[in-house]
């Protein structure tokens, strides 16, 4: 089952329909289309899927994307 987010990457803000077990790089990549993530080991250990949440690193391949909605993704 899907569920509206909006996300804002970049500063500008995206709507998207996502179930709630989707990552955010799954999101970025797959729904929105944005690829500077790679999507390395999927185990959190590579760096590759890092963006910025609010200034601070995270890893996407790790992170909810529902988790993200309200805050700034660069």
């Amino acid at each position: 089952m899907t569920e509206p987010i909006n996300l804002h990457i970049n500063g500008q803000d995206y709507d998207v329909a996502a179930p709630s077990h989707r990552t955010l790089l799954q999101v970025l990549r797959d729904d929105l289309g944005f690829t500077g993530a790679k999507n390395g080991c999927t185990l959190g250990t590579c760096g590759c899927c890092t963006v910025l949440i609010d200034n601070h690193p995270a890893l996407a391949c790790l992170t909810l994307a529902h988790s993200t909605a309200g805050h700034a993704i660069t």
